[in-house]
């Protein structure tokens, strides 16, 4: 069995996630535009050199279409996203599984990764019980 998590990170020096939700209404998961000063972590107390956003896909979005959902998403914002410092775009996917792991993009995700310009990133991991995560 195999579970997945996709999403969309966005990061920039100059990225402010406030104005491409003014813009395009776009509904990031989390967001901070850059130089809020951080609550914890590295820049605790201290402005944050960038600006950062999540995307992820609605939970009532089939597992197989998830992906999918995110790059026909970007499709007609990315350009703003851009626009507003969102320079390094990225799709990345944690995969869980037990027993055997395989996993195939198709080529329309491959073609749309391709033309939005955003690397595909991922990570798996083998878990004993799938229903940790959700």
């Amino acid at each position: 069995m195999i579970k997945m998590n996709p999403r969309i990170e966005i990061t920039g020096k100059l990225f402010y996630p406030s104005k491409v939700i003014s813009e395009i209404g776009i509904n990031f998961e989390k967001h901070h535009d850059v130089g809020i000063i951080g609550e914890k972590g590295r820049y605790l107390g201290q402005p944050i050199p960038y600006g950062s956003a999540t995307i992820s896909p609605p939970k009532n979005i089939e597992e197989w279409a998830q992906i999918m959902w995110l790059l026909n998403l970007l499709d007609d914002k990315v350009n703003v996203i851009r626009k507003f410092g969102g320079l390094d775009i990225s799709l990345k996917v944690a995969y869980y599984y037990n027993g055997q792991f395989n996993t195939e993009m198709g080529v329309e995700e491959i073609s749309s990764m391709a033309r939005l310009n955003i690397p595909f990133l991922f990570s798996v991991y083998q878990m004993e019980d799938l229903t940790e995560i959700s």
